[in-house]
């Protein structure tokens, strides 16, 4: 089903993308009006601070307005400014800004996470992890920790180890 749904969007399905929501998808806490079916942040879908996980259906909004975003400010979009070809949310921070993985390699190899926020230009993008692998892998260091709760929002990011840096966006 995911790759079926990514596919008829024109997203390539690059593998750890399959692998992420095939692992989460979603859950029942409730759905913002604005933009229809979006991201309300809540501890139930929450991976670490004010990082959250959308769903397939959630990433798939913010997906399509992050193009129309980059349409809409950007002459020429074979030269992006905020969200690259191949891009797609993975993650939802609770301010405008997500974290995507970039299916095609346009911006680094295939893989890699980005932040997407559409307040910094991305010249060039900025890496957030080099892949899914490494940002749950610094995630689990984090709250091996014992310095973190899954539950808390705030997070004094000098506590993290140094794997897990990068978190502190």
């Amino acid at each position: 089903m995911i790759t079926d749904t990514l596919a008829s969007r024109g997203i390539p399905p690059h593998p750890d993308l399959i692998t992420w929501f095939g692992w989460h998808d979603g859950t029942d806490e409730p759905r913002s009006v604005q933009p229809a079916g979006g991201l309300m942040p809540a501890d139930g879908n929450r991976l670490i601070g004010d990082l959250h996980l959308p769903g397939l259906d959630e990433a798939l909004v913010a997906h399509d307005h992050a193009i129309a975003g980059e349409l809409k400010v950007n002459p020429e979009p074979a030269h992006p400014w905020f969200y690259w070809p191949g891009w797609f949310p993975v993650l939802r921070f609770t301010d405008p800004w997500t974290v995507c993985i970039d299916t095609l390699g346009s911006a680094g190899p295939a893989g890699t996470l980005f932040v997407h926020d559409v307040g910094v230009d991305n010249d060039p993008p900025r890496v957030f992890f080099r892949s899914l692998s490494y940002l749950v892998d610094a995630v689990i260091e984090t709250y091996a920790t014992g310095l973190v709760s899954p539950t808390e929002p705030l997070v004094d990011f000098t506590l993290v180890p140094p794997a897990a840096q990068p978190l502190a966006y």
